[in-house]
């Protein structure tokens, strides 16, 4: 399965673009939350910036694009593809994979455990960040279709 264009606009909403390296909780990032091979000082072209997010785009899309068909899940499939891409791109597709979410959609969740293992993810160095509670209600609301996420965005 892959991104959708939705997908990716809805990721680069919630990724500010950077031409610039910044150090953002404690990782290098440059272009749209990029950071491989980041660091101090670097410049980045909006040229190099688009290919750095397909780059990372297409390491989520395969990394979590089998076990998701595997999930089996029912309704707007691509909504929950779009919405895990977005958490995967954010903490990492192993993070994903390895996380109570996860697992939790292997078992057949309900949007109240989604919900609530999302909500885990909000914590940087032990402190809730606003942003992340703000992007995990819009990917909890996106894979429950219920909302177009550009509404609030």
């Amino acid at each position: 399965m892959k991104i959708s264009e939705q997908g990716k606009l809805f990721i680069k909403s919630m990724e500010p673009l950077r031409l610039e390296a910044a150090a953002v909780d404690g990782d290098w990032t440059i272009g749209y939350g990029h950071t491989r091979g980041v660091r101090r000082g670097m410049k980045a072209t909006l040229a190099e910036a688009e290919s750095w997010f397909a780059e990372d785009l297409l390491d989520v899309e395969h990394a979590i694009g089998m076990a998701f068909e595997g999930l089996g899940l029912a309704g707007n499939v691509q909504n929950k593809f779009d919405a895990l891409a977005d958490f995967a791109f954010n903490v990492g597709a192993d993070a994903l994979m390895s996380s109570d979410l996860w697992r939790a959609l292997c078992l057949g969740a309900t949007e109240e455990t989604v919900r609530r293992e999302l909500d885990r993810w909000c914590y940087v160095g032990g402190e809730v960040k606003m942003e992340l509670v703000y992007r995990r209600t819009l990917e909890a609301n996106l894979f429950f279709a219920r909302c177009v996420w550009w509404q609030y965005v």
